[in-house]
């Protein structure tokens, strides 16, 4: 083989390289958006960060939603978990993110309120049982776990508890503290 030879050769495996780094780097920009939801206030927020989220459903209607709302206030500005709301109403008839917010307001509710748009991708992304009553809590922590198919890290989120009923801080506190176990679906774009 003559040195002009190898020196042609070369670049192609280069520009191989590149082209594997850049589909790489594509690809978890997709994995990235697809954990992403919206509050009400047009945040955008990335789940994958999240070690433990505490989904609220509530509704203006609740009498004991209104009293565990000051709870769940002072849990998530004390303890430094996300503590999101998902109205309830929201999911079964259309409204829009105005009236979402209105109801929000009059229930003086601190921690981030889901879109519904985001709420409803999220109950079926995660495959939330829809609650039968109210108000309702899931714990959902995160592990990372190793997808076989690509041997690339992967987030998978599953519900550790389900809270029935006003909660105070304490078990909220408890909740988080406990090791149920139960996996979700992997998130997927």
């Amino acid at each position: 083989m003559s040195k002009r030879c190898v020196l042609q050769c070369r670049p192609i495996p280069a520009l191989v390289c590149c082209l594997l780094l850049l589909s790489l780097v594509a690809c978890s920009d997709e994995d990235g958006a697809s954990e992403s939801v919206h509050l009400l206030s047009g945040e955008q927020i990335s789940l994958q960060s999240e070690s433990v989220v505490l989904l609220n459903y509530w509704a203006e209607w609740c009498k004991p939603c209104a009293e565990e709302i000051p709870e769940l206030n002072a849990f998530a500005r004390r303890s430094g978990y996300r503590v999101l709301g998902i109205h309830f109403d929201a999911l079964k008839q259309p409204l829009t993110v105005a009236e979402v917010q209105q109801q929000r307001d009059k229930l003086q509710i601190k921690f981030g309120v889901l879109d519904p748009a985001s709420a409803l991708w999220l109950e079926r992304q995660w495959q939330l049982p829809r609650p039968q009553g109210l108000p309702v809590t899931y714990v959902i922590k995160q592990r990372q776990t190793v997808d076989g198919r690509d041997q690339g890290r992967r987030h998978q989120f599953y519900i550790d508890a389900q809270l029935l009923g006003p909660q105070t801080l304490a078990s909220l506190q408890s909740a988080i503290t406990e090791d149920i176990n139960n996996p979700l679906t992997d998130i997927e774009p």
